[in-house]
């Protein structure tokens, strides 16, 4: 085998790499994005200084006296400690102390993290100092309004308790609401389930586009209704470093970082491909997460072949919407074989078993524990064409950018 590629793996698990090969005769192509180079802790400080569309964040705490930071969860890679102490010490010089300040993770129909995963996102030093709560979209959510297409705003009842709210959040593609991060925090983050249900059943959403979207719209419109005061939007490189930060208004800060993460995510590749090798790091920590990078095949509808790569530590993964037993999981398991209409797909995984792929995924799908069955099912399906394989190594972030 002369082919030998190396792509990056079990993001929040230790970061390693699994050794790719492939046969000589297969026309391979690694599609790395730009890797641009993280920032330091003066931009940090630099963007709550300077944020985009509001006052700097110590004129606008100005007479506040508790603070809630609402921030993602471990479904999401970025590494959060940097930017909480710097964010908890600029708090701290506007007179607010660790007291008065609370974490509130906002997984919305996520499941809740555990003590380890905790210091891994947020730092030992963070988790120590100010108090860590969980969101939970079954309970303690209170109504607060509805936007005007229709969404009933029941968010988190800990919301209430505080004068002024922050959100903490990543930018990555999405397919529902072009981009994650800014409004997101709260619609799903810290809502209801009968909120998440409205908003991600009742408006169509489209995938890198933040601005003509029904369903982002609506989530900006609820993050107006439950006050949130000051959004703080990453940015991250190959390696999940922040190489991007953009705080202020919810939605003017949001899509700047979305101009910024498009461009960062932008990866020169090739026009056309037999077939697709879709690593899902850095989210794939779970199934469920991991079938995001999936969204990369909107771009190569030539591609008959799909090989998605997911090591899968936390196995399957829990949404309380969309996963077994949620009210909208045949329906996205109906989503995901359209999607795939004709095409074959193959996950390499060490970690999935059959039971829990067919959580997801049709029945046709084919799973793989050993890259070499990989490479004989690739053999065989491709055996006409002339196996022009084309990988991208953090698909989840990655937008080609087709020569």
């Amino acid at each position: 085998m002369r082919n030998h590629i190396k792509v990056p793996s079990r993001a929040w698990y230790g970061d390693s790499e699994i050794d790719l090969l492939f046969p000589e005769d297969f026309n391979v192509e690694n599609c790395t994005g730009k890797d641009v180079p993280p920032i330091d802790s003066s931009k940090i400080s630099e963007a709550f200084d300077n944020p985009i569309g509001t006052e700097p964040l110590t004129v606008l705490l100005n007479g506040k006296h508790r603070v809630l930071i609402l921030i993602e969860d471990h479904t999401r890679p970025i590494i959060c400690s940097e930017l909480l102490e710097i964010l908890v010490s600029r708090l701290n010089s506007a007179g607010i102390s660790d007291d008065n300040i609370c974490i509130l993770v906002a997984n919305g129909t996520h499941r809740p993290l555990t003590g380890i995963e905790m210091e891994k996102k947020f730092g030992r030093r963070i988790c120590s100092r100010i108090p860590v709560r969980f969101h939970n979209c079954f309970t303690n959510s209170v109504y607060i309004g509805k936007t005007s297409r229709g969404t009933p705003v029941h968010i988190d009842s800990l919301v209430n308790e505080y004068d002024f709210l922050i959100g903490v959040s990543g930018v990555y593609p999405h397919g529902m609401a072009g981009y994650s991060g800014g409004a997101k925090i709260i619609l799903p983050g810290a809502c209801g389930l009968e909120s998440i249900l409205y908003n991600h059943s009742s408006f169509r959403g489209t995938y890198l586009d933040a601005d003509n979207n029904d369903i982002r719209a609506d989530m900006e419109e609820a993050a107006r209704i439950a006050g949130l005061d000051f959004s703080i939007n990453s940015v991250i490189n190959s390696k999940r470093e922040i190489c991007g930060i953009f705080a202020g208004d919810v939605v003017k800060a949001h899509r700047q970082a979305c101009n910024f993460a498009e461009d960062v995510f932008e990866t020169d590749a090739p026009e056309s491909a037999d077939a697709l090798i879709i690593n899902s790091y850095p989210m794939d920590t779970e199934l469920f997460q991991a079938a995001k990078a999936l969204e990369i095949k909107r771009f190569y509808p030539d591609a008959q072949v799909l090989v998605l790569i997911a090591d899968c530590p936390d196995r399957f993964g829990y949404h309380a919407l969309c996963g077994p037993g949620g009210k909208l999981f045949e329906h996205e398991k109906q989503g995901i074989k359209d999607s795939l209409k004709n095409r074959h797909l193959i996950i390499y995984s060490k970690n999935i078993g059959r039971a829990e792929l067919l959580n997801k995924f049709p029945p046709e799908t084919t799973l793989c524990s050993d890259w070499n069955e990989v490479i004989n099912v690739l053999s065989t399906l491709l055996e006409s064409t002339s196996k022009r394989i084309v990988v991208f190594p953090v698909a989840p972030i990655q937008i080609p950018h087709k020569r």
